[in-house]
């Protein structure tokens, strides 16, 4: 696996690593041992549903590539790595990359670990043009910070045939999937600036049906993205919302 910082260490972090390597190994263990929640520890938190959706998108769309925003502990970066794509995966948090790269230490060189924002990461990609049909697994919303929004105008801004999948999304109808709320402000379909055509789609099965941590997802396309969520419709994965 390749690790790229998209900013230089300061000082103060380069004397922490050795200390926080070693916390953020215990954290892990801890975390899996204790198992926070259900599908914790597990791919795209436990959900079969989501899984099988991912599976027929990256059958269907044929991407050349896979992007993860929050790696978190690797867990689903793993999986993803598995498909055999190129696959770049970003996480902000000190406490937790030190963590995942680590436990990803085993993964050869088609995997990328950027240490920094997910937005910028995006973009970065986006000038260095490495692929030009990515799928994107979008799950770097946490604490304070919300990038969904220029994540999503880095990624459909850019590639005119794309795949994203939102994790921690509000399904409309549908209140047993879990969503996330910052601030007040739920990750929701009215709070997005999607461009013009965008297809969006929210899984076809209802809560009692899904695995694990039965989190919300919400699946967007743009050109030949769009067309995949279409035929994911038509097997009954998806269910499609009118175009914007």
């Amino acid at each position: 696996m390749k690790l790229e910082r998209l900013t230089p260490p300061g000082t103060t972090e380069k004397l922490a690593q050795p200390a926080e390597a070693a916390l953020s190994l215990m954290r892990r263990r801890r975390l899996l041992i204790k198992r926070q929640w259900p599908g914790f520890g597990e791919p795209f938190n436990g959900q079969a549903q989501r899984h099988r959706t991912v599976d027929f998108l990256i059958g269907d769309f044929a991407p050349d590539a896979l992007v993860e925003t929050g790696t978190f502990l690797g867990f689903t970066t793993r999986t993803l790595a598995a498909y055999g794509l190129p696959t770049y995966t970003v996480e902000v948090s000190t406490k937790y990359r030190v963590a995942a790269r680590h436990a990803l230490r085993d993964l050869d060189d088609r995997v990328t670990l950027f240490w920094g924002d997910s937005a910028e990461a995006i973009r970065t990609l986006a000038n260095r043009r490495p692929f030009e049909r990515p799928l994107a697994y979008l799950d770097a919303h946490w604490e304070t910070r919300v990038p969904l929004d220029e994540e999503l105008e880095a990624l459909f801004g850019e590639w005119p045939d794309a795949i994203a999948v939102i994790d921690d999304f509000q399904v409309p109808d549908q209140p047993g999937y879990g969503y996330d709320i910052y601030g007040g402000v739920p990750l929701a379909l009215s709070e997005l600036n999607l461009p013009a055509g965008t297809t969006v789609a929210f899984p076809a099965g209802p809560p009692t049906e899904e695995t694990g941590a039965r989190r919300g997802t919400a699946y967007l396309g743009r050109g030949a993205g769009a067309d995949s969520l279409a035929a994911a419709a038509k097997a009954s994965l998806v269910s499609l919302r009118p175009e914007r």
